[in-house]
């Protein structure tokens, strides 16, 4: 029997799961443990906390164990936990699973040599300026008193009362999604009765949205040692029920734009299930009167044809990461996983509408 793809089924336990066998993979298995929660849901008092209890929840990690490797990241409403196995390590990972849903590590780790650790990333992160051109778009908003490495004040005195209180706080079954991506005959050998099976604190706890002001127009230089690229930033406050920006268009798009105006990418960020950007890189320095120029001379029959050529030759995902990267963002941001029917008319009149606004402009020289 054909093992069914699942996408964003809630389970009994509340937990809501995304299944994708594929026949030709062998021997390697893609899981995702992500929980609601992040760096949004902190205080002053406590910020840091998420990615904190991140660190907390992966000291489990060997890496000297073989057959899976694992990660985490934490952002402003999520906390994930990845995991990379071969098939005879799948028993392993649904124990490391469940181990992080109870938190079994909560009551027997070294917080000071985590501490230390987090502070060396934080150092390293303040040195490097990561994400320089990101956060150019949220000063002076609530994001940036919510970054998730916290304040070194912060770092310096959590405590595990504090650790464990965040834990019980949003560690709850309602507000996680387990992912796997796999060979269809490990998915039919081990099942997934497994997911519904996972045990742990009953209930859902809403994150509020932090607020958010775009700076239209606003431009900043940044210094590049090599690269020397434009980027332009568009905003979209997207309220409940709304479609999101249709990422199978700005493929299309940027295929289209790849023909005659240069080395251009285009993509979608999310700051929240209320707040997406749309992220224009010109590689070769385009201004944006170029760009949009070209964009308006993109006729429907130029689309309808892209797009035709998009269903002969694509599927959900690219690859096993950025597949699973799509299901935690369904799950995280509200929204459906990209599916390959999509209203034409209607998709390019919401991102029309996006494309007008003065864009937020880094040049990096």
């Amino acid at each position: 029997m054909e093992e069914k793809i699942i996408l964003g089924k809630t389970l009994k336990n509340k937990i809501t799961e995304y299944i994708y066998p594929i026949d030709e993979l062998e021997d390697a298995n893609f899981f995702a443990l992500t929980v609601r929660a992040g760096s949004a849901a902190e205080s002053k008092e406590n910020a840091g906390v998420a990615h904190f209890l991140e660190h907390v929840q992966m000291s489990f990690f060997d890496e000297k164990e073989e057959g899976y490797f694992c990660s985490a990241y934490t952002d402003f409403y999520s906390t994930t936990f990845y995991f990379d196995a071969k098939s005879h390590a799948i028993d392993k990972v649904i124990d490391l699973i469940q181990g992080i849903i109870d938190g079994r590590l909560l009551e027997k780790f070294d917080i000071e040599k985590i501490r230390k650790d987090i502070l060396t990333e934080y150092e390293t992160l303040i040195m490097k300026n990561e994400q320089e051109d990101f956060r150019f778009l949220l000063e002076d908003t609530e994001y940036m008193t919510h970054l998730s490495i916290g304040t070194r004040p912060c770092i310096c005195t959590l405590t595990k009362n504090d650790i464990k209180k965040f834990y019980e706080t949003f560690y709850l079954m309602g507000n996680m999604s387990v992912t796997w991506i796999g060979p269809a005959n490990d998915i039919k050998k081990v099942g997934t009765k497994w997911i519904e099976d996972l045990s742990g604190t009953h209930g859902e706890k809403e994150v509020q949205v932090l607020d958010y002001t775009f700076p239209e127009g606003k431009v900043n230089v940044l210094r590049a040692i090599k690269v020397k690229e434009m980027l332009y930033y568009f905003y979209r406050k997207k309220d409940p029920g709304e479609e999101t920006i249709n990422e199978i268009l700005l493929e299309i798009l940027e295929e289209i734009l790849l023909q005659c105006c240069g080395n251009i990418r285009i993509d979608k960020l999310y700051l929240s299930c209320r707040q997406e950007f749309v992220r224009i890189v010109a590689y070769d320095g385009q201004s944006w009167k170029e760009i949009y120029d070209a964009i308006n001379k993109i006729t429907m029959s130029d689309i309808a044809h892209k797009y035709r050529e998009f269903l002969k030759g694509k599927s959900i995902g690219c690859n096993c990461n950025s597949m699973r990267e799509q299901f935690i963002d369904s799950f995280v941001y509200e929204v459906p996983v990209r599916q390959p029917s999509i209203n034409i008319r209607k998709a390019i009149a919401v991102l029309g509408n996006v494309l007008k606004m003065s864009p937020v402009i880094i040049r990096k020289e």
